[in-house]
Order: structure tokens, then C-alpha cells, then sequence
């Protein structure tokens, strides 16, 4: 299944075979597809991709899926297709309801509640209960990323958390020292 060029140096109509069928099984399955409506109303489908460079770490359409598996090839050693619904042992943290989103919505808080679901967490409190300060902390900290950076005549789409991740790779990029970014 995993050998994507032949003897020939050409792609295996085999492996071909077998990319169609994953999707086919992995798109069949509503659990584990993050399906989305845009603010166009455009559905989007998307699956975990199981490319040799994406690892499962990243939601992707079928187009960029087959493309990914074509170009890169499966992650190593994925023979039991766990995260596409496959012998599945335990509840999927991905919720199959259809949700609306922005389109420049950068996936930060999916891959938070992704997190968040994976390792059984809920995130909602039991009735009655408030959240620890630590958990207020971080709904707070969640609330403050879809927070415009500022409001008014000259305002952009750019939340607090983009903001703050681009200046960050910024930093990093040209390695900026603390020293040259104190005020005053």
C-alpha cells in the first residue's frame, strides 16, 4: 500500500488505488471529517492528512490530502488508520456538527479544543461549578485571541493572538534580543 513509485521510477497504480480508497473510507466517516460553513456558505471537509510531512498534525481537503499522499507519500508506520476512524477504540475528540467560521480563521482554537479532546478534557464546567482560576486564566486567554487588536476608523482583522504570533516570528526571524525592544 505504501510503496508510491514503481520499478519504472512511475507512481504504483496500486498505491493510486489505495490513496482513493482511504479518502473514500476517511471522507465516509462524519465523526472524524471537521465539516465547516463559511461566511460565503461555503461547506468545507476536512480530514487530519496522513502525509509524510503533515503527520496527522493538520486538517486539510481531499484535494490537498491526494496531493499531499501523491507528493510526500504516508506518514511511516500508519498501517492502522486510527485517526481516520479505523479500529477506533475510544470517542474521537472532533465533532462532526457543523459549525460557522470565518474564512481567514487561523485554526487556533480548533487545534486548542483538538488538545483539549484528546486527552478526555470537556470544555464545559459541571453545573454549578465554576472554573478553577488556572482554567479562567485560559477561557480568558481563548476569548482575548478572537479579540480585534484594535477598533475604529483604521481597524484590521488581526485578533490580539495574531498580532502577538506575528511580532513573535518576527523576533525569531531577524533574532531580536529583548534589550531592543524596551520603551522609554
Amino acid at each position: 500500500m505504501y510503496e508510491r513509485i514503481d520499478n519504472g521510477g512511475f507512481y504504483n497504480p496500486r498505491y493510486c488505488e489505495n490513496v482513493n480508497l482511504f479518502l473514500d473510507f476517511a471522507f465516509s466517516n462524519e465523526a472524524i471529517v471537521d465539516t465547516r460553513v463559511t461566511r460565503n456558505g461555503q461547506i468545507i471537509r476536512d480530514i487530519k492528512c496522513p502525509c509524510y510531512k503533515c503527520q496527522n498534525a493538520s486538517y486539510r481537503d481531499r484535494a490537498t490530502v491526494n496531493e499531499h499522499l501523491y507528493r510526500n507519500g504516508f506518514m511511516l508506520r500508519y498501517t492502522t488508520w486510527h485517526e481516520h476512524g479505523e479500529s477506533l477504540n475510544h470517542e474521537v475528540g472532533q465533532s462532526s456538527t457543523i459549525m460557522e467560521v470565518d474564512d481567514n480563521e487561523d485554526g487556533c482554537r480548533q487545534m486548542v479544543l483538538d488538545n483539549i479532546h484528546s486527552r478526555g478534557y470537556t470544555t464545559s464546567t459541571s453545573e454549578g461549578h465554576l472554573p478553577n482560576p488556572e482554567a479562567k486564566g485560559f477561557y480568558n486567554m481563548l476569548q482575548d485571541a478572537d479579540e480585534l487588536l484594535w477598533e475604529g476608523e483604521k481597524a484590521t482583522s488581526c485578533s490580539k493572538l495574531q498580532a502577538a504570533t506575528s511580532f513573535l516570528t518576527w523576533k525569531s526571524l531577524f533574532n531580536v534580543s529583548n534589550h531592543f525592544l524596551t520603551i522609554g
